[in-house]
């Protein structure tokens, strides 16, 4: 049975109107799209009447906002500088915003609005997260180096995987085996990277034993499962025998 093309027009126009909302809020309208931030909430874009046909468009400070409830407040500015440059709008330290544009342009100045605030606090978070990952990685290679021995333990080296080469974290040497202890935080570009890592590596001739630390297991969610299929995962404070314990099994994430 087909279905007339105005009523496919009408499905489609319902559909969309459920993913953008448009209210009042004292003097200014507020237009939800659907952009999302890190958090999962969509951007909604504060439109300021400016004069005569001439209006003014901001994120209300919310990128901000939701870099620093994400711990990443700091990388704020330089993510929100470049992503104003790139969507060729204005920066002030806390909003991002068009002033004194011609109505006629609210659906550009929105969507570039839009899209420069959740680009600015994305990247924020991710800096953020990749500078935790560093120092967490720093305190694993101190406590690694504790268990093993610092002569025994690479901070960084490369290894070959099956179709590629990798740079990984606190190598432990031993004279017929390896095990990486690499630190993965719950951020999905860290599980996916340490996951695509492992998982090329764990294929090579004579892969060294592989092991996920995290901070704490409960953590990670249901999404670190999948670094069960490719490593071992213990807790950063883990005993220094659990640590022993996987350096020695070569296939300890396949037992």
């Amino acid at each position: 049975m087909m279905i007339a093309l105005n009523d496919i027009t009408q499905q489609v126009y319902t559909a969309v109107s459920k993913l953008i909302s448009v209210y009042a809020d004292g003097g200014a309208v507020v237009v939800s799209v659907p952009v999302s931030y890190p958090s999962g909430s969509f951007a909604a874009i504060r439109i300021n009447n400016s004069g005569e046909g001439v209006i003014s468009v901001s994120d209300g400070a919310v990128g901000l906002q939701e870099a620093i409830t994400a711990s990443a407040g700091d990388f704020y500015p330089g993510c929100a500088k470049a992503a104003s440059e790139w969507y060729g709008i204005d920066y002030d330290g806390a909003d991002l915003h068009l002033v004194n544009i011609d109505i006629s342009r609210v659906a550009g100045a929105v969507s570039a609005v839009a899209n420069a605030s959740v680009m600015a606090a994305s990247r924020a978070i991710s800096k953020a997260m990749d500078a935790k990952e560093r120092s967490k990685n720093w305190e694993l290679f101190g406590i690694v180096s504790q268990v093993f021995g610092a002569q025994n333990v690479a901070k960084t080296a490369d290894i070959s995987g099956k179709d590629a080469d990798w740079e990984v974290h606190n190598l432990v040497q031993f004279e017929h085996n390896k095990a990486v202890f690499e630190f993965v935080n719950k951020h999905p570009n860290s599980l996916a990277s340490t996951y695509m890592k492992y998982s090329d590596i764990s294929k090579s001739e004579d892969p060294p034993a592989l092991v996920s630390v995290v901070s704490a297991i409960e953590t990670i969610g249901v999404k670190g499962g999948m670094l069960s299929d490719v490593s071992s995962i213990i807790e950063l404070r883990s005993e220094p025998n659990l640590y022993r314990q996987y350096a020695a099994k070569q296939y300890a994430h396949l037992q």
